[in-house]
């Protein structure tokens, strides 16, 4: 019951924002030639609304990003709980790990134009190198940091290597893992509009260079404006995934 008076309180605030710039622009008092007015972007969208480019680019864009996503978070789960569970393997990693980590995605971009062209496969390479690393460690904190009197207890219960990891180490790392996820979840979108603006010719990040090129302000601020509402629904849906699966798992980490 909390979930809804906060979104009709960010609603309200966005509708109150919107309001105030539509206002000040009516008035005359911060018309600027290339920043349109609220009502002008609103109308821009909903004429893209009907036709086929728009979906065509919004699927494109949620399709790379969510693929992206799954692919670089299964990856990370996978390795980051070999890793937890090694106390060698998280001595001889982690230092090279932190060094990848800390490559800005930006910068690999242009590697990647390189290697494989300014192709989809180039943008989805790109997504799940950025969401490889949040899921990555937050999977082997979340696995290492197990009670090690779990790992007794299934020891005294004669649990094998499988049965301990899918009983006791998964469940026990759960929450921090959903952290890593719900993170990447939001860097793959991010990734995947600025490696369309920057190199790849589809998506809403590329339709977004296409309507500054022709100096056609409200589509431009339109197409932006739909990578924010995409962006609200895969937070939204993952949530509600979450709220199916395992009630108050976020909340377990605050």
């Amino acid at each position: 019951m909390k979930t809804l008076p906060r979104a009709a309180l960010g609603v309200g605030a966005i509708v109150a924002v919107l309001g105030i710039l539509q206002g000040l622009a009516s008035l005359g008092v911060s018309r600027l030639k290339y920043l349109p007015e609220p009502t002008e972007v609103f109308a821009a969208g909903g004429g893209l609304v009907g036709t086929g480019e728009f979906w065509n680019a919004v699927g494109h864009t949620a399709w790379v990003s969510l693929l992206g996503w799954l692919i670089g978070s299964a990856v990370a789960v996978v390795v980051g709980t070999a890793v937890g569970l090694s106390r060698h393997a998280q001595i001889w990693s982690m230092s090279t790990l932190d060094i990848f980590r800390a490559i800005p995605v930006v910068a690999v971009l242009p590697v990647m134009v390189l290697v494989l062209g300014l192709t989809t496969r180039m943008e989805m390479y790109l997504v799940v190198y950025a969401c490889l690393w949040p899921v990555l460690l937050n999977t082997v904190a979340g696995v290492s940091g197990v009670n090690r009197a779990l790992h007794d207890v299934g020891r005294t219960l004669h649990l094998g290597r499988p049965a301990t990891l899918f009983k006791i180490v998964l469940p026990g790392s759960t929450a921090q893992i959903a952290v890593g996820v719900n993170l990447s979840l939001g860097i793959s979108l991010v990734v995947s509009v600025i490696a369309e603006i920057i190199a790849t010719p589809a998506g809403v990040g590329h339709e977004v260079t296409m309507a500054q090129s022709a100096l056609d302000p409200p589509r431009m601020f339109a197409y932006i404006a739909v990578s924010g509402l995409l962006g609200i629904l895969f937070s939204y849906g993952l949530h509600l995934l979450y709220g199916r699966v395992r009630p108050g798992i976020l909340e377990a980490r605050r």
